[in-house]
């Protein structure tokens, strides 16, 4: 017998039943899916269009080309092939002695010779026969001058009276001047004449005079960018003030004949000492230096990728201005290979994101800026006042905006 103290009751069972069923029904709910157990899939990231920006590296003034008309005229050469054969003279060699003959016998070499003695008494000199003539090889000693064998110390000759009735006549030998044959030139591969300015290269030039026209604005660049043949010139304005930048295109780049695309980029007022420094620079706002991003839009936690070209033979710094004003070193990111530097940096935001933008810097200097190594992760405001003051306005440079979201 089993002590119950607590007897069973119609409620109980019902209890039991209602809860069982409802534990199969989940069960049965849950392992059919029929109710979405997980949570609801986030929204899609926004997605912002991708702007490419990079400095433009225009020449105004491209080298002249060579033209067969602006060759200087080279001297003609002698061709080896060419050269005529000099003619053949047969070496004199003095007659035979003959006993009490004190002078030398000299054969002529005109058919009316010369009479020379060297004895006060004059004695005509007979002509050498040519069977006489041997060739012999010049004494030690001796200087080969033309056809003639000389002594080194020559004799002194006295000239001989004429006889009356004689006209003397001096002749000396006659040689045929050898007319040079030029060598033929070889074709040189000119470069071709430069192609005719495209109107969107002219309307660059005209778009970077006004640029150049107009410094006094403070903390504001216009950077000319190219479109292609497609599109119009696009000018991007970078500013720490919307009413900087209005100003700025109604006075300049407001002009009927001139039809030019702009974009206007906001940057923290901590940054406009890096701007100030950018539009010092004599090449300005046609930069030496090309420096081109994959992307103007990065996300957090991605790398900044780009590259810098024409920088062989200079030492090239790569900054960041953030938009906090605070300038950063990159140059450990950069490689660097046949005259070109790539860079991958990665990149993260601290804190929310924001509508002003960062900046990109490539300077390039004969050596390692004392200022960089010195005051990078200073704000902008304390470095680029130094680094003018070390390198002076010689130095070349670019500098591009990008967001970070």
């Amino acid at each position: 017998m089993i002590l119950q103290p607590h007897p069973e009751r119609p409620s109980h069972w019902g209890m039991a039943f209602a809860v069982s069923s409802a534990l199969h029904a989940g069960v049965f709910v849950y392992a059919f899916g029929l109710v979405p157990w997980q949570a609801g899939a986030p929204p899609p990231p926004v997605s912002f269009p991708e702007i490419s920006i990079s400095n433009i590296v225009f020449e105004e003034q491209p080298q002249e080309q060579l033209t067969p008309e602006t060759l200087p005229e080279a001297a003609p050469e002698p061709s080896a092939q060419a050269e005529p054969e000099p003619e053949t003279l047969d070496p004199v060699a003095p007659a035979a002695e003959t006993p009490g003959a004190e002078p030398e016998e000299i054969a002529a070499a005109e058919p009316e010779p010369e009479t020379l003695t060297a004895e006060p008494e004059p004695e005509r000199l007979a002509a050498v026969s040519p069977a006489q003539l041997n060739p012999i090889t010049p004494e030690e000693g001796t200087v080969l001058q033309g056809n003639r064998t000389l002594p080194t110390q020559p004799e002194r000759i006295t000239p001989v009276s004429p006889s009356a009735g004689t006209a003397t006549q001096t002749t000396a030998t006659r040689v045929a001047p050898v007319e040079v044959i030029p060598r033929t030139q070889t074709q040189t591969s000119l470069a071709p004449p430069a192609p005719p300015p495209t109107p969107e290269q002219l309307q660059l030039v005209e778009l970077i005079e006004r640029i150049r026209n107009r410094l006094g604005d403070p903390c504001l660049v216009a950077l000319p960018q190219s479109q292609g043949a497609q599109g119009n010139p696009l000018v991007v304005l970078v500013s720490d003030q919307d009413r900087t930048m209005a100003t700025f295109a109604r006075e300049v780049l407001n002009d009927p004949d001139l039809q030019v695309d702009q974009r206007s980029i906001v940057v923290d007022n901590r940054q406009c000492a890096a701007l100030d420094f950018a539009r010092a620079r004599p090449s300005y706002p046609s930069f030496k230096v090309p420096l081109r991003l994959q992307a103007s839009l990065i996300n957090s936690g991605n790398e900044l990728r780009g590259s810098i070209d024409n920088v062989a033979g200079f030492y090239t710094s790569l900054l960041l201005v953030d938009d906090n004003g605070v300038v950063q070193d990159l140059r450990r990111f950069v490689r660097f290979e046949s005259g070109r530097a790539a860079f991958e940096v990665p990149v993260t935001r601290d804190g929310a994101a924001r509508d002003t933008s960062q900046l990109l810097i490539a300077i390039a200097t004969q050596g390692r800026p004392a200022t960089v190594s010195n005051l990078a992760g200073r704000l902008a405001a304390d470095f680029f006042p130094a680094l003018e003051a070390e390198i002076g306005r010689g130095a070349i440079m670019a500098v591009v905006p990008f967001d970070l979201r």
